[in-house]
């Protein structure tokens, strides 16, 4: 128990450490594009791509893919 008191001691400066601080506004702007995005998809407003399954290209239906 000595041994292990003395390799991780206490430590006689007990000033309180900060916290990183994190840029409000960019969270804020974050946020309010989020709840605009999921506004848009709760009325069906934001329009849905298609992709090829097979070689995910957006041009064209997987059931008309030149690769089959």
């Amino acid at each position: 128990m000595t041994a292990n008191s003395q390799q991780f001691g206490i430590r006689a400066d007990h000033t309180p450490r900060k916290v990183n601080e994190v840029m409000h506004s960019n969270i804020k702007t974050q946020l309010s594009e989020l709840t605009s995005l999921i506004r848009q998809v709760a009325l069906g407003q934001v329009r849905q791509s298609r992709v090829c399954g097979i070689c995910a290209v957006p041009e064209h239906a997987t059931n008309m893919c030149p690769q089959l």
